[in-house]
């Protein structure tokens, strides 16, 4: 929603303040796999979550970078935490809850760019379990996966394809597993790494907006992935741990330099 916290917290005031409705798009929620697995976790079938890991193995060449001179740089976009992976990490924060301490270490393996291309965090959450990001536009030659995993006391499941698209486990005690067919039926099969959950986002918003109801990502529940995301940055400029309800000291992100 924004590369700052202060932009963030500025969009949502300003809209209370002007009585607008705030939106946020995150279309992977809509995915039927995430919607068939978010019922699950609702319901209490995977009990207490132990862990939860999200990839992203996506392709993205020099030559996407050099389309438009804000690709790739701190203040206009940033690397591919805050833009290709911001909506895994909204998942992940989706199902795990709220973040306590963040560990990470980035890296601008193959793209001549300011930002990273690469990287890896783990997540402390305030429930006890422990997520993990691996996040890259350094596959070649194509897109690998855009997956989400989720173990619990309980039972566990796995997302894959290249888009969160395709349900590949959803497994729990004292239930029979699926059969092919249902798994069939829950997953998507996207052209591209987008997906179709945008359709089904905008006809969510629509009905908000018609009859009322409340979003399913609003202003304050976008800023949640924002500040994660930063704190995924604080750690890996500062090569330390951070705890959330951080001061922004050496994150880039949405800074004209470095350390700007």
């Amino acid at each position: 929603m924004a590369l700052t916290l202060p932009d963030a917290d500025d969009m949502i005031r300003l809209c209370d303040e002007a009585g607008v409705r705030l939106f946020l798009v995150k279309q992977n929620r809509f995915n039927r796999p995430v919607v068939a697995v978010r019922k699950a976790f609702e319901e209490g079938k995977f009990g207490k979550i132990t862990m939860g890991t999200v990839r992203v193995r996506w392709s993205r060449p020099q030559s996407y970078y050099d389309q438009d001179a804000w690709r790739g740089t701190w203040a206009m976009d940033g690397g591919v935490f805050a833009n290709q992976a911001s909506h895994h990490v909204d998942l992940l924060q989706y199902f795990l809850g709220d973040p306590v301490k963040v560990y990470a270490t980035t890296r601008t393996a193959l793209s001549k760019i300011e930002c990273e291309d690469t990287g890896v965090a783990v997540i402390e959450f305030a429930s006890g379990a422990i997520g993990i990001v691996e996040a890259t536009t350094a596959t070649r030659p194509s897109d690998l996966e855009g997956s989400l995993s989720l173990l619990g006391e309980k039972g566990c499941a796995v997302i894959g394809g290249f888009s969160v698209n395709r349900l590949e486990v959803l497994r729990f005690e004292g239930e029979r597993e699926l059969s092919p067919e249902a798994f069939a039926e829950i997953s998507d099969n996207p052209p591209d790494v987008y997906g179709f959950g945008h359709k089904t986002y905008y006809e969510s918003v629509v009905s908000a907006l018609t009859q009322g109801g409340a979003a399913l990502v609003d202003g304050l529940e976008g800023r949640k992935s924002l500040e994660l995301i930063l704190a995924i940055y604080e750690s890996a400029a500062t090569g330390q741990p951070v705890s959330m309800r951080f001061q922004q000291r050496m994150a880039p992100l949405g800074r004209t330099t470095q350390h700007g």
